[in-house]
């Protein structure tokens, strides 16, 4: 880097890689996965290091963000809700190089992340893709995190504005064959944007329950019995029905 010259002509100063950047990523994701690979390659190419788990545990977690002096984590929501949960004493806990914890692949309960906010202690991305588009198409930023926690709880179910370099668009279902045609890749998900250009995803149109005339997404049924205080996770599902062609079941 070039001095300013003060004292006569510029200067190249050199600097160490660690003066300018030392991030430390727990990446626990498989690193075939889009999650796994793109964080990766991110945390390389700011000359940073990755601290690997084989498999998840949230006590080996807790340790790793303490000792390791770890600055950024990639999870999935599972792996965000149960540290503190089941981790005695998590909540006491202080990670202080800890900066961004994000997470994608599924839907957040905003439950679980007003409760992981302060046992991070740290900021929250949320991301959402697909491998064709390179893992990731939208982002939810802390700051919208931060409004969401504040009072805005709808944001909590949003997955974010398009990210640098990437459009997104909604169509309807009959029109998706013409409209997408082109540079346009279908992700066969159903969803909306809203007026600030926040994507608001509903679940896999192939996943979407047919019953009694009416068409329900399974991330609503499953969103309602997390809600109640003894269900720890659920998964809903259509199954064939002779009188309703289909109907609801839960794994709770």
């Amino acid at each position: 880097m070039c001095t300013s010259g003060s004292t006569g002509l510029p200067k190249g100063a050199m600097i160490s890689q660690r003066a300018v950047d030392d991030p430390r990523t727990l990446l626990v994701m498989s690193m075939y996965h889009a999650g796994g690979a793109v964080s990766r390659i991110n945390t390389i190419g700011r000359g940073g290091l990755i601290d690997f788990m084989t498999d998840f545990l949230p006590g080996g977690v807790a340790r790793v963000l303490v000792e390791e002096g770890i600055t950024d984590v990639v999870f999935v929501p599972a792996m965000i809700e149960a540290p503190p949960v089941r981790v005695l004493g998590f909540a006491d806990l202080e990670f202080p190089r800890l900066d961004t914890n994000t997470f994608g692949a599924s839907p957040i309960v905003v439950e679980t992340l007003q409760a992981a906010t302060p046992a991070f202690g740290c900021r929250f991305v949320q991301v959402f893709g697909m491998a064709e588009t390179i893992a990731v198409m939208t982002a939810l930023f802390p700051n919208d995190h931060e409004r969401a926690l504040a009072g805005e709880e709808h944001l909590s179910l949003s997955a974010g504005r398009a990210i640098l370099a990437t459009e997104v668009r909604t169509v309807d279902l009959e029109a998706s064959a013409a409209a997408l045609a082109g540079r346009w890749i279908h992700t066969g998900e159903g969803g909306s944007l809203d007026d600030e250009g926040l994507l608001f995803v509903s679940d896999r149109v192939n996943d979407m329950i047919f019953s009694e005339g009416v068409n329900t997404y399974p991330r609503e049924i499953e969103d309602g019995l997390v809600r109640l205080r003894a269900v720890a996770d659920a998964a809903a599902i259509g199954v064939p029905d002779e009188k309703w062609g289909e109907t609801v079941k839960a794994a709770i």
